[in-house]
């Protein structure tokens, strides 16, 4: 969510290097907002589980798709988004490993679960 409120703000965040379209903003700030939703409204182990594994493949998805479309002209996906930056695709690939390890965990959250009393 954070990097998707800082693209409208700063577009060019990280120069050459990092900056995003408003379609990357606009789904940065949405999927944040969903995970925070989730992670914190939803108390279903099986559905944090499913919801950190979809995520994890978006990730796969979009890490590994970048590799195959880089040097490809921008913007490279659909039309909107730039894929073909290194960093972007191991930004995506981490938040991949971060979800399918997450969606192993016992509590399947990302987010630490106060103990009821």
């Amino acid at each position: 969510m954070i990097l998707g409120v800082l693209g409208f703000i700063f577009p060019n965040i990280g120069g050459e290097y990092l900056n995003f379209s408003k379609v990357e903003n606009w789904a940065h700030a949405l999927l944040g907002i969903l995970a925070l939703t989730i992670g914190y409204g939803i108390k279903d182990n099986r559905i944090l589980k499913a919801v950190s594994i979809i995520f994890g493949v978006a990730g796969l998805i979009f890490g590994i798709w970048g590799f195959i479309v880089a040097g490809n002209p921008s913007p490279n996906f659909y039309g909107d988004v730039n894929l073909n930056n290194p960093i972007d695709n191991i930004i995506h690939l981490t938040i991949a490993v971060w979800a399918l390890i997450t969606s192993k965990s016992r509590h399947s959250s990302a987010v630490p679960q106060t103990p009821r009393r």
